[in-house]
């Protein structure tokens, strides 16, 4: 199928909108692999620092990624109605020696982030729990952001930026999009954000609608699916 670039929803929305809360709390979590900073706002993950890889003036573990803008964290969930402020709400922590939880909670609907650490390897598992607590039944699809926050410091390697993905079996390279954000109808196996020597790479367990890549605020690139 071919690209579209997004346009605005119509009809109702499925669940009242939630205030936004901007009170941002910061979790440190590390492995034997990597130290992972996530926010409470979105529940999400907003820096990944390689404890196998050094930066090349301090000696500290490199930084992959530390993102700046909430609605572009890695994990970030956004409702494409704009009817419930998935991206932008509080998200109650709760720590377990295994996995790490966010939930959000509004009216009839509870979402619920739970992530499973792997510590001998690069991966980062999330289940997702989405709960309607209203007896109607109601249906309601979600966009998660892949990759955001991949850099080159040299301009020579800003080339080197891009989406990859499977889409529907067959492995496609995007350049950055013209404008808005771009959308690929299909089944999506994996969409990953690579630049020279790394990629994030994002594998979903379920059925997909569609991939999408844009340009956040800063010009980064910023991949997912719905």
């Amino acid at each position: 199928p071919s690209p579209v670039e997004e346009r605005p929803s119509v009809g109702a929305p499925p669940f009242e909108a939630a205030p936004p809360i901007q009170d941002e709390k910061e979790f440190d979590v590390e492995t034997d692999k990597y130290i992972l900073t996530f926010s409470n706002i979105g529940g999400s993950l907003k820096r990944i620092r390689l404890k196998g890889y050094k930066e090349a003036r301090s000696g500290e573990p490199l930084t992959l990624v530390d993102i700046k803008d909430p609605l572009t964290f890695i994990f970030q969930m956004s409702d494409p109605t704009n009817s419930v402020a998935l991206e932008s709400s509080e998200y109650e922590l709760k720590k377990d020696p295994n996995a790490i939880t966010y939930t959000f909670s509004h009216k009839d609907l509870e979402v619920t982030k739970n992530f499973i650490l792997h510590n001998s390897k690069h991966i980062i598992e999330l289940q997702i729990l989405i709960k309607n607590r209203s007896p109607a039944g109601r249906s309601f699809s979600y966009r998660i952001v892949g990759g955001s926050g991949l850099t080159e410091l040299s301009p020579q390697d800003i080339r080197f930026i891009e989406v990859r993905s499977e889409l529907d079996g067959k492995v496609s390279n995007f350049k950055r999009p013209k404008k808005d954000r771009i959308i690929n109808p299909g089944l999506v196996s994996w969409i990953a954000l690579k630049n020279k020597y790394f990629s994030i790479i994002l594998k979903p367990f379920l059925a997909t609608q569609n991939q999408f890549y844009s340009e956040a605020r800063d010009d980064t690139l910023v991949t997912g699916i719905e």
